[in-house]
């Protein structure tokens, strides 16, 4: 959500409607204990390896970690780090493929 809304603020729009509408569509899962144990377990790990991620996507692969809920994304390049994590990763061209592509915005 912090993600999308800072990108909401930044071209002018609502964050307010844009949250609700988010919360509408969406089960947002916030962090807890254990996501920010095992995000700072794998940030250390990660920083050791001079491998280090955006935080914001660290943060996104480590609840979908937590949660075990298999992420899909468009940039697998730096979320393929975290597999060794056990997190389940998923290209969403894959699943764009499957379905027929990406749908018009006309």
């Amino acid at each position: 959500m912090y993600e999308y809304l800072r990108g909401s603020v930044l071209a002018n729009r609502d964050p307010l409607e844009e949250k609700r509408l988010l919360e509408d569509a969406f089960e947002i899962l916030w962090p807890d204990n254990q996501f920010v144990l095992k995000l700072s377990e794998i940030w250390a790990k990660l920083k050791k390896k001079g491998m280090l991620i955006d935080d914001r996507d660290l943060m996104i692969g480590v609840l979908s970690i937590v949660r075990d809920i298999p992420l899909c994304t468009f940039n697998k390049s730096h979320f393929s780090r975290l597999q060794e994590f056990n997190l389940k990763l998923i290209d969403i061209k894959d699943i764009l493929a499957e379905v027929g592509g990406l749908p018009s915005t006309r």
